[in-house]
């Protein structure tokens, strides 16, 4: 996170560290088996590899650690079947828990109710959301090895694309941004958050930061029947 500030003991308990074979992305867990991350996090990754993976749940540090701290090992992992690993379309994948996390743990909602579908509208402008996330704090810079946190404004899809060009797909994207605040290498996966509700995946951007150039995140809206349906033919 570039112009992050440290969370708090328990702040972000949903806000995963995904160490995949040495290669770190955040994501956000939804369920007590399941864990929300973007698919290109796990595109180089067959599933054989999953013994390599380790989720960190509930810690402030990027090695674990801390009165709540979990450790959890992955079944098996589902990428969206139309994920483009070019254009990072359809950027979401669902990480299956090899065990379930206790029932009183806290998740991340998905974005089912009326009210948060309307806050998400791609018309809807200056939402202000939270992002989270162990990733640099600049453009090929270190990682943070604590968890960091900031907000950012959810801007109209109609900037993003004059950024980014047919490579935002408003209907499956949204963007986000605020001055010197981004999310950065390693952030890859991690949430936006919404009154606790996981309205973006971490997808993309050119450089981390660019005034030129907002942060792209997958818009979780569009997925819900995609994850739930997943999550049925999957279970935890």
């Amino acid at each position: 996170i570039v112009g992050g500030t440290p969370a708090a003991e328990g702040e972000f308990p949903y806000v995963v560290v995904l160490r995949l074979n040495g290669y770190l992305c955040g994501g956000s867990l939804i369920g007590r088996s399941y864990v929300l991350v973007a698919a290109h996090c796990l595109a180089f990754f067959n599933q054989t590899d999953v013994a390599g993976f380790y989720l960190l749940i509930n810690t402030l540090s990027m090695d674990g650690g801390g009165p709540n701290y979990v450790t959890k090992r992955v079944k098996k992992f589902i990428i969206h079947p139309r994920f483009n690993k070019q254009f990072y379309n359809n950027d979401v994948a669902l990480l299956v828990l090899s065990s379930p996390v206790a029932a009183n743990s806290s998740f991340l909602n998905l974005p089912t109710n009326q009210a948060a579908a309307t806050t998400l509208k791609p018309t809807t402008t200056n939402v202000s959301a939270t992002i989270a996330g162990w990733g640099t704090t600049s453009f090929g810079g270190s990682v943070s090895s604590t968890l960091l946190k900031a907000n950012v404004t959810i801007l109209d899809n109609s900037i993003c694309a004059a950024q980014y060009g047919t490579t935002f797909v408003g209907a499956n994207m949204l963007c986000a941004a605020a001055p010197d605040t981004d999310t950065c290498q390693g952030d890859i996966g991690g949430p936006v958050i919404v009154n606790g509700v996981v309205v973006g995946i971490t997808s993309f951007a050119v450089g981390c930061a660019d005034p030129k150039y907002a942060g792209v995140y997958t818009r979780v809206s569009t997925y819900v029947t995609w994850i739930q349906t997943t999550q049925a033919n999957n279970p935890g």
